[in-house]
């Protein structure tokens, strides 16, 4: 589809596109098995980034739970944004989305999908 007259803002396909920043975002990731990275966008704006941590301490930290908090740090507003994952959402990270007013997520498909999909239902 062509772009709308007037508009040169118009992204074609929208969710490949946030989709691909994801993944360069994830490339900084500290998690050795399962590097992930996520912005949140509302309208075509990216309001949030955030990339899956691994600490010395052993704690792992959610890319998504990272963009909410990058998003409300510098106070934007993420009501009816929509969340671009390169990985699947942990069960804390829907509750923080729903919290947020963020509705819809979309996350690319890997080969570590069949680990986290029992939990993702759970989640949903």
């Amino acid at each position: 589809m062509a772009s709308p007259k007037g508009d040169p803002t118009y992204i074609k396909d929208k969710d490949n596109y946030f989709i691909s920043i994801a993944s360069a975002i994830s490339k900084a990731s500290t998690h050795p098995s399962a590097p992930g990275g996520c912005v949140i966008v509302r309208g075509r704006e990216i309001i949030g980034d955030g990339r899956s941590l691994y600490t010395d301490s052993k704690i792992e930290i959610d890319c998504i739970s990272y963009a909410i908090a990058a998003a409300a740090k510098s106070g934007n507003s993420t009501v009816g944004a929509t969340i671009y994952s390169t990985r699947y959402p942990f069960a804390t990270s829907i509750f923080q989305a729903h919290l947020m007013g963020i509705r819809k997520i979309v996350f690319l498909q890997h080969m570590w999908e069949p680990f986290y999909k029992d939990e993702f239902r759970r989640a949903a």
